[in-house]
């Protein structure tokens, strides 16, 4: 699986952080893990609306502590 990495994962220029938890979940159990996420999209186009929302909750949901992968469309993956 392709897997696409985050140009700026700290961008958050609209978030007020004095509204929001960096790490809402840190305190409920040392032996919880951060929960795992992928995020999906499906437009091939170079600038795409989607790609552009998929990064953003990306960088909201490692801000709350998430792991988070996005998958890359783009792979030219044989057809069997």
């Amino acid at each position: 699986m392709r897997l696409r990495e985050l140009a700026a994962p700290d961008h958050l220029p609209d978030l007020n952080k004095t509204f929001a938890l960096a790490r809402p979940a840190s305190g409920l159990g040392p032996d919880q893990p951060a929960p795992r996420i992928l995020l999906l999209y499906g437009s091939l186009r170079e600038r795409s609306f989607s790609r552009l929302a998929v990064e953003e909750a990306t960088r909201l949901l490692q801000f709350f502590s998430a792991e988070t992968r996005i998958f890359d469309p783009t792979c030219r993956c044989p057809i069997r």
